[in-house]
């Protein structure tokens, strides 16, 4: 069976957040998966899979140990699609215990069925979404590549947000590509890591989430669409670039990579 045969699945995966700061209470996310598979089964199996690489462990701008932990699945269910019409949610989904979901979250008006206009709702003052976004990290001689958009002082790792359906590969061929000029060899694309933070030039609160990949490519990088200068950083350079790229530079400085 082809990817394309199979099935679409929307997996519900929690994560645990925990801010070693001394103050701030542990947090749990609710997540959403999408992947194909010809079986609940092994929907399951390839969700479970997905949200232990979603793990991680990181030190924030503020230098506190962040950590991400994947606590489990709380549901797996068919995505609606192909036959529902535009005005149905293809991430539309069921749930077989409320009161155990509520419970989590601490929703009670959930299991007990009140309409959500009648309470305070804490999705009225949950964080928004992270930001999704997966870059490319090309090394050379103990410097990093690094772009600077036209009309902006600070300088960003190459890549950019992920589109709807696209693979973290996807994202990184087609930015790479848009922003520099060259082609990325998916094959041997290899993952960094991921790294949050606090969103540049957002709100407070505002989370973006950044997942790193290496990679080989044709061609030579230089600016194309908006960017107007590839320049190579250094260490010392760490604060001309934005919150989350400081922290993947610590990774890489620790790590020798990064002089």
């Amino acid at each position: 069976m082809t990817d394309q045969e199979k099935r679409l699945y929307v997996a519900v995966g929690i994560v645990r957040v925990d801010v070693a700061d001394g103050r701030t209470p542990p947090r749990h996310n609710e997540e959403l998966f999408l992947v194909r598979a010809a079986s609940p089964a092994e929907a399951e199996s390839l969700a479970l899979a997905r949200g232990r690489a979603e793990e991680d462990s990181y030190d924030n701008q503020y230098g506190h140990r962040v950590t991400w932990s994947f606590v489990g699945l709380a549901e797996v269910c068919e995505a609606m699609h192909g036959h529902a019409d535009g005005h149905v949610n293809p991430l539309t989904r069921s749930f077989l215990d409320l009161s155990a979901y509520a419970d989590l979250f601490d929703y009670p008006h959930l299991a007990e069925g009140v309409r959500p206009e009648a309470v305070p709702s804490a999705r009225t003052t949950a964080a928004a979404p992270a930001i999704d976004k997966v870059a490319w990290i090309h090394l050379r001689d103990g410097r990093i590549l690094s772009t600077r958009s036209r009309g902006r002082d600070a300088c960003y790792l190459p890549g950019g947000k992920r589109e709807p359906g696209e693979s973290d590969i996807d994202t990184l061929v087609r930015e790479i590509g848009e922003e520099l000029g060259v082609a990325v060899v998916p094959a041997g694309a290899t993952h960094l890591g991921t790294f949050r933070a606090q969103a540049h030039g957002h709100p407070d609160g505002t989370e973006v989430r950044m997942t790193c990949y290496t990679a080989d490519h044709n061609g030579v990088p230089a600016p194309h669409g908006e960017i107007e200068e590839v320049v190579w950083l250094g260490y010392a350079d760490r604060d001309r670039v934005s919150p989350v790229d400081r922290i993947i530079f610590d990774h890489l400085h620790r790590a020798g990579l990064l002089t």
